[in-house]
């Protein structure tokens, strides 16, 4: 309907108009899944699905669908089955529509009315993340709204378009296709981003020459890798064990999810680890990888250590870009790369010693780690960390539950604790 209107908008002709809404339908699939039936208003009795299971092929008009799963997979596993009845070429009954690996493909999900947006992006992001590791596919444009409801249902359905296949079938280009799908329009539901990849202006600053010039194809110079391995591991689980604490403090002065943001940076670095990261032995691709998986959990503490391992990295790029051939990485080296990382973040957050935050671990760590090295920092990130007890927080929800930070009675900050255990195990684990 979308790609039809604005051709017919744009001036196209009704015969090519007709034809590019027909080839849709050539290069399209689509398969949908739900809890349970929709609830009719006025009807009393109502098809129920068992709470333990999931319809598989349910359709927007309430049709019964291919079968019941009980009990019910998981997310991957039900995405995973829906992909495979919708792309694989040895299914006779249901490869109606040829994908290459060339091909431009665009994925649309539709909420069949009874899912909360936290669920319907959940099942976008799975959807995405294995049409990439299961078909190698990467949707060019992404819809994802209540295109078409039935009424109540809990489910959901996914449609596949193949608009390189519309290309050959009418002549119209993908870009031309494409323009059409981003046309500006007035139906209140359409997406108006689909999800879209941003070109971003890029402006080189002065400081950038030397980062650009360090990042070679070379991910760096050589490290003991099984003492780096040995270390991360270490700070890891040392950070995962201490969850229940950094949560049971973020309870009392914020939003719980301290404790939960850094079990999720710190497996995600863990998943890397047992894919062997650290084989290589090379700092920079090691320090890029663990950045990247620190930055998909997002939130502030994420945002904020994602920032410092990237300007870390780009320190020692540029340190080895100076030094030439003979550069190595020993503790004065990282020392300053950490201190300069320090004042990097700075520009970023106005968070300083005394706000009760992260920062009151990571600014005293940096600043002695280039003065005077890594035990010494760590000692520093302790007092720093501990420091927090009993502070009243200058940024973040802390600064507005009151009672406790005002009588001096608030635990320590968890963010700024959980950074010093990882800290403290990371030394331990490396010594």
């Amino acid at each position: 309907m979308k790609l039809c209107g604005s051709a017919s908008e744009a001036g196209y002709d009704f015969d090519t108009c007709f034809n590019i809404g027909q080839a849709v339908n050539d290069n399209c699939v689509t398969v949908g899944s739900s809890l349970d039936h929709c609830h009719i208003p006025g009807r009393e009795h109502h098809r129920h699905i068992p709470d333990s299971a999931v319809v598989l092929g349910m359709g927007i008009h309430n049709e019964a669908g291919l079968h019941e799963i009980d009990p019910m997979p998981t997310v991957d596993e039900l995405i995973s089955s829906m992909l495979k009845y919708c792309l694989d070429p040895s299914d006779k009954d249901r490869a109606f529509v040829d994908f290459s690996p060339d091909d431009t493909v665009l994925l649309l999900v539709n909420n069949f009315g009874g899912l909360s947006n936290l669920e319907l992006e959940a099942l976008t992001a799975s959807t995405r993340r294995l049409l990439k590791k299961e078909w190698s596919i990467t949707p060019e444009r992404c819809y994802v709204a209540a295109f078409e409801t039935s009424l109540n249902a809990p489910g959901f359905s996914f449609s596949l378009l193949n608009v390189s296949g519309i290309e050959r079938k009418t002549g119209t280009s993908v870009k031309d296709l494409l323009k059409l799908l981003d046309a500006e329009t007035t139906a209140p539901a359409w997406p108006r981003n689909g999800y879209r990849e941003l070109e971003e202006t890029y402006v080189a600053s002065v400081g950038d020459a030397d980062a650009m010039a360090a990042n070679t194809t070379d991910e760096g110079p050589d490290v003991d890798s099984a003492r780096l391995e040995r270390a991360i591991r270490s700070a890891c689980s040392a950070a995962i064990a201490a969850e229940p604490q950094i949560t049971k403090w973020d309870i009392e002065m914020g939003d719980g999810d301290c404790g939960e943001a850094v079990v999720g940076m710190c497996q995600g670095v863990l998943r890397k680890l047992d894919e062997g990261l650290c084989k290589s032995g090379k700092i920079f691709h090691i320090l890029d990888e663990i950045d990247e998986a620190v930055e998909e959990i997002g939130g502030t503490l994420g945002a904020i250590i994602a920032i410092v391992v990237a300007a870390f990295a780009t320190n020692l790029r540029q340190a080895a870009a100076a030094a030439g051939p003979d550069f190595t990485v020993d503790e004065k080296v990282a020392g300053e790369a950490a201190g300069r990382a320090l004042r990097n973040l700075m520009g970023y957050t106005s968070a300083r010693k005394g706000g009760r935050t992260v920062m009151d671990t990571l600014i005293p760590f940096c600043e002695t780690f280039e003065e005077s090295g890594i035990n010494e920092a760590v000692k520093a990130a302790e007092d720093g960390a501990k420091s927090t007890g009993g502070m009243k927080a200058k940024f973040g929800r802390a600064t507005y539950v009151g009672e406790k930070a005002d009588a001096g009675e608030a635990p320590p900050d968890p963010g700024a604790m959980a950074a010093f255990i990882f800290l403290q195990s990371f030394q331990e684990g490396y010594s």
